[in-house]
């Protein structure tokens, strides 16, 4: 059976992945990832891991599961967690989102950094995410979608011409909206700069 689309396309460019998207990583991504992570509790998800930018973040001794469906991708965040010194307890999964390995209400947090503008069925991704939530876990979201601003919607739109044949990003999600639709517990939603939103969410 062969690969998906994304899968394939990430394979492809897992060695220069980080090289590629790092203009973007360190000016808008990184501080996000350094001031949401470190909230993690008890056994983490990490969601579309990628090449595991998060891993510099976590807590030391954390207990996280990186999942991704680049098994090439997986195999450079493999070498951060070898190279890291916060001693965290990790597990590497290759699997789709819409799809988790995982029993339902297994997790305390999940972390989705930058991951639904590239998910290819977001509804399905949310609805699996949210199983496997624990009931009074928390979803950390911080994701850039559509802002409901003309001028800047207007831009991210152009944007999409070179997003989404290049990386498969989409920069026109509405991820609020499928985040609510799924029935998550919204209890704090604020722009964090540029197209990005900091949404935290509960299971009840």
């Amino acid at each position: 059976m062969g690969c998906r689309p994304h899968e394939a396309r990430y394979n492809a460019i897992a060695r220069f992945y980080d090289l590629l998207l790092y203009p973007l990583e360190k000016r808008r991504i990184e501080p996000l990832r350094k001031r949401y992570v470190p909230l993690a509790e008890g056994l983490v998800l990490d969601l579309a891991a990628g090449t595991g930018n998060n891993i510099k973040f976590y807590p030391p001794g954390s207990s996280v599961v990186l999942v991704d469906t680049s098994e090439s991708m997986l195999d450079v965040a493999r070498k951060k967690a070898h190279d890291s010194d916060n001693r965290l307890k990790i597990r590497f999964v290759n699997a789709s989102l819409e799809s988790l390995p995982f029993v339902s209400d297994f997790f305390d947090t999940i972390i989705s950094i930058d991951v639904f503008c590239s998910v290819d069925n977001p509804e399905q991704g949310m609805r699996e995410v949210k199983r496997v939530l624990k009931p009074g876990g928390t979803i950390l979201f911080v994701e850039h979608m559509l802002t409901g601003k003309p001028r800047k919607d207007f831009i991210l739109k152009i944007l999409n011409i070179l997003t989404v044949p290049t990386v498969g990003s989409s920069m026109t999600r509405k991820t609020g909206d499928v985040i609510r639709a799924a029935g998550l517990n919204v209890i704090l939603d604020e722009e964090v700069g540029g197209s990005f939103r900091y949404i935290k969410c509960t299971k009840l």
